[in-house]
């Protein structure tokens, strides 16, 4: 997709409406008149929300159960948000949701996690041999989502299982507490995306490769700032360009980035 179709049809896709009796409920998916339409083009949310991590040593973040409930606010103009509380197994859940929407037609589906993350490389048990598959951008390959009870998810494999929906545009917002610390994994998918989906793909980092985040001024937190701010709807290539903004005004030391085809 080129950068000016990006520009005049790829909103970040959050844009509010007025309806106050919208409810949210962790753990549910919130099914609005619309889905069941037949053939409807569906907007669709699976929010992962990685607060608590008692079997591994990382200490708790307070600050992600905040980003719960903005994320509900900005995501109520959506057809269906599935919002998940300290995932042990996120691979299961987006294929449970990729199940579920099997015959639908998602013309959007956005996938947002706040939690830790770490780098990864690929270990091919067949060779031994640690690659970073070079054919993708180092942050894609390279890092993996940390589930509640220390499992690595990578962000490759999750891309995959993603797009398995089949969406018409496929936006990811990763508001990670990156630490710096390596862990082997073998990738699940080892064939590469074809470019054809890599062109449905827009990746919004909270931070920079190998950069700390914040857990109390946290991306999340401050895309909801600029939201409010901006009407509710946001074009997604100026998301990060704001962000970073409003950042460096309160002197926060963090940048987020993009990662586009």
């Amino acid at each position: 997709m080129s950068t000016k179709n990006l520009q005049t049809k790829k909103k970040f896709g959050i844009k509010g409406n007025s309806r106050s009796n919208s409810i949210f409920k962790k753990g549910l998916i919130i099914q609005s008149e619309l889905n069941r339409v037949k053939n409807a083009l569906l907007k669709v949310a699976l929010i992962i929300l990685n607060e608590n991590y008692p079997l591994t040593q990382h200490p708790d973040l307070d600050g992600v159960k905040a980003d719960g409930d903005l994320l509900a606010k900005m995501f109520q103009g959506y057809d269906e948000v599935e919002i998940i509380p300290n995932a042990s197994n996120i691979e299961d859940i987006v294929r449970k949701l990729c199940a579920h929407h099997k015959n639908s037609h998602v013309e959007r589906l956005h996938f947002h996690y706040s939690g830790y993350a770490v780098g990864i490389v690929d270990f091919d048990s067949d060779s031994r041999k640690a690659n970073y598959m070079n054919s993708y951008s180092c942050e894609a390959s390279s890092v993996a989502l940390v589930e509640c009870e220390g499992g690595l998810y990578s962000i490759h494999d999750l891309q995959h299982e993603l797009l398995r929906c089949n969406p018409a545009k496929l936006t990811m917002t990763l508001d990670c507490c990156r630490s710096k610390s390596i862990g082997r994994q073998q990738f699940r998918h080892k064939e590469q995306i074809d470019n054809a989906d890599l062109n449905k793909i827009a990746v919004i980092y909270g931070t920079t490769d190998l950069h700390t985040a914040s857990d109390a001024n946290s991306f999340t937190q401050e895309l909801h700032k600029i939201f409010t701010k901006e009407n509710r709807e946001i074009p997604i290539l100026e998301i990060v360009s704001k962000v970073n903004q409003s950042w460096h005004e309160q002197s926060v030391k963090q940048t987020s980035s993009l990662d586009i085809v």
